[in-house]
């Protein structure tokens, strides 16, 4: 991660808007500028959202133990419970502020090294996520294709056959990928 892309815009948000869970009141008139600073700030937010929540579940959790939870209860179990297990599985120093959250989620299952090189490699191949979900597929097995080409019923190598179920260690919800 870049540290030099840290977005501080307290003081302009707290001298010019307020905000709810419903929306921003403006505390006095913007220029144009302050609503560019104001809408990157936004963006920021809307793509760290995620990061932001694990990462303070996991700093929580380690200074309070299972008292952190009581400081989330209004959020979704589900959502947080993978927030948190990406955010610890993928640590700081491998996140890649050109991916998505998604591209790390793909990959948080994989050791240290794994993530780094299949992040790398999406990176610099500029690939979506389904892309990357695609690459770390395993290689069909020869004898389901050698089946599949002689027309004998198989599910392996068909497309449901090639979902994996992922299991998140820290809650135990389980999702399809593929």
């Amino acid at each position: 991660m870049d540290e030099g892309n840290i977005v501080d815009a307290t003081e302009l948000v707290s001298m010019s808007v307020a905000w709810s869970s419903v929306g921003l009141i403006f505390k006095r008139p913007l220029d144009y500028e302050e609503c560019r600073a104001l809408a990157n700030t936004l963006g920021t937010m809307q793509r760290a959202i995620q990061w932001w929540a694990g990462d303070l579940m996991n700093y929580a959790e380690g200074q309070f133990g299972e008292a952190y939870a009581d400081l989330f209860k209004s959020w979704s179990p589900h959502t947080l419970d993978q927030w948190k297990w990406v955010s610890k599985a993928v640590s700081l120093s491998r996140r890649r502020e050109a991916l998505s959250w998604s591209h790390h989620v793909e990959v948080a299952g994989l050791s240290p090294d794994e993530q780094e090189r299949w992040l790398a490699m999406a990176e610099s191949e500029k690939w979506g996520t389904r892309d990357l979900r695609h690459a770390l597929l395993p290689a069909p097995d020869p004898a389901s294709t050698m089946a599949k080409e002689e027309g004998r019923s198989s599910k392996v190598g068909q497309t449901e056959g090639l979902q994996e179920t992922i299991v998140c260690p820290a809650c135990g919800h389980s999702w399809k990928r593929g």
